[in-house]
């Protein structure tokens, strides 16, 4: 198999891009899985292969990768060429921060740095598509609230079956929307924290709190220091 940069690469040469990092694809930041994924994405023959493996991923798996490709020498360059061969679809997730996928886009630095590597062209369409997704997004998020409002009018609810409902609800942005909206018709809203807040992902608890208050939640629940959260200390937040 081959081993060297992906397909379009090669005539990168000249923008320079990172050098890397010493630790590079070896780094114990990255998982076994998440360096043979680099390294097939590396080794792919042409940009048909390369586009049919991008597919494949997940949207974590890719952004995982291009931050381990950005340690090698060149590594921007490289990320740029691998956004380049993805449809413009799946390279608007990582360039541009869309109201679905906000944890999907590359972190700052790397993406300002692969931004400028990349071809204009291919910067103006991931902007355009995001606009149109962004506004279908936000015509979907208010026929949800429409609705969730509507059922929950002049009902009243428990934990159990607002726990329910979220299980239903795919997007973050809707799942938040619904606890915002109903949390004041929780009946045992004394177990409103432990048993829907504390179940929630850390990047969507911090939403609640930032739209709920934090001292407001706590003043709920009769034991506010014995709360379990999982915190992802990796993450800005």
């Amino acid at each position: 198999s081959q081993s060297g940069p992906p397909p379009g690469s090669k005539a990168r040469g000249g923008r320079g891009g990172a050098a890397g990092t010493d630790e590079g694809i070896g780094s114990a930041e990255f998982t076994d899985h998440e360096r043979l994924v680099a390294f097939y994405t590396m080794s792919c023959r042409d940009d048909e292969e390369l586009k049919i493996l991008l597919v494949s991923m997940s949207d974590g798996t890719r952004r995982r990768m291009m931050q381990l490709l950005a340690r090698l020498p060149g590594g921007v360059d490289l990320c740029a060429a691998v956004l380049e061969a993805m449809p413009s679809s799946l390279a608007t997730r990582h360039l541009v921060e869309l109201i679905d996928y906000p944890a999907n886009m590359l972190p700052t630095e790397l993406h300002e740095q692969v931004a400028k590597a990349m071809h204009a062209d291919a910067i103006a369409e991931a902007e355009q598509i995001s606009r149109g997704i962004d506004a279908c997004c936000s015509k979907r998020l208010e026929r949800v609230r429409r609705a969730v409002l509507r059922w929950a009018h002049n009902h009243n609810l428990t934990c159990a079956q607002l726990n329910r409902l979220l299980g239903v609800l795919t997007f973050q942005r809707d799942r938040i929307m619904a606890i915002t909206a109903l949390w004041t018709s929780v009946t045992d809203r004394a177990e409103f924290v432990p048993s829907v807040v504390a179940k929630l992902t850390s990047e969507e608890q911090v939403n609640v709190y930032q739209r709920l208050g934090y001292h407001k939640l706590m003043s709920l629940t009769p034991r506010p220091y014995g709360v379990h959260f999982r915190l992802q200390l990796k993450t800005q937040e």
